[in-house]
């Protein structure tokens, strides 16, 4: 008789945890862009304008603060995100002309003086002010992976049991270039805000192996092992929403 309780209940667990696991959307899906998305940025009004790209900067807070110890800042790689900037842009039909300046991290060097020098009368400069992976906190499918794990003595690895969300923050600013001039007068500065939050199973998130002794949920997080799952297509995401962002500030004007 107890040998058929503990068989319904080892059951009942997996139904409940299976079930129970399937709830949210997982954080690398939400991630994924839409290939239509950038479709309809494409198909909005194209802006009249020639524009030089200055590399992508990073703001000093975040090389220079220290995160949470629930969270972790991307490490962004600035030349591989302007070619990316550049190739979204492009594909997004956002501005009439466009052209990627040298990617040169002197001090001395002013992407202005290139931009005059091309004949460009616009730049457009990118600075990053947030970028980061944080966890959120457990959800509904930790109930059903707790269940299984106690239950059954089973590691559950597949149970999205806790969130996480990722934050990109960028200030975009746009310049007037007079041809024979010092000087840059702004055009118009804005924030693009990228924010999208969801679940990760256990291998998705750790590798530890306290899960032997306790539940998934309560194991320590490898918040490298997450940015290496989810950047690209943070990435990926953000710069679409920046062009359609770029697009819609000058809606009107």
């Amino acid at each position: 008789m107890m040998k058929k309780i503990s068989l319904f209940l080892c059951l009942g667990a997996f139904i409940i945890s299976n079930i129970v696991c399937s709830f949210g959307i997982r954080l690398p899906d939400r991630l994924k862009a839409d290939p239509n998305h950038i479709k309809q940025v494409a198909l909005a009004k194209r802006l009249d304008y020639t524009v030089a790209l200055a590399p992508v900067t990073l703001d000093k807070s975040l090389t220079t603060s220290q995160p949470a110890g629930n969270e972790k800042t991307l490490q962004l790689d600035t030349k591989q995100l302007s070619e990316k900037l550049f190739k979204t842009f492009q594909e997004g039909n956002v501005f009439k002309k466009m052209e990627m300046l040298s990617f040169v991290p002197s001090l001395d060097s002013n992407p202005a003086d290139e931009a005059r020098e091309k004949k460009i009368p616009m730049l457009m400069n990118v600075s990053i002010k947030k970028a980061r992976v944080y966890y959120a906190g457990k959800n509904d499918a930790s109930l059903g992976n707790t269940a299984w794990w106690m239950l059954c003595g089973i590691p559950s690895f597949w149970g999205a049991d806790c969130d996480y969300g990722v934050d990109i923050e960028a200030k975009v600013s746009l310049f007037d270039l007079p041809a024979d001039q010092d000087y840059a007068s702004e055009i118009t500065s804005y924030d693009c805000v990228f924010s999208e939050k969801g679940s990760l199973n256990f291998l998705q998130r750790s590798a530890s192996f306290a899960i032997i002794i306790m539940p998934p949920q309560w194991c320590p997080d490898n918040f490298s092992r997450i940015e290496e799952l989810i950047l690209p297509d943070a990435q990926d995401k953000f710069l679409v929403q920046l062009a359609e962002t770029t697009k819609k500030q000058f809606e009107g004007k």
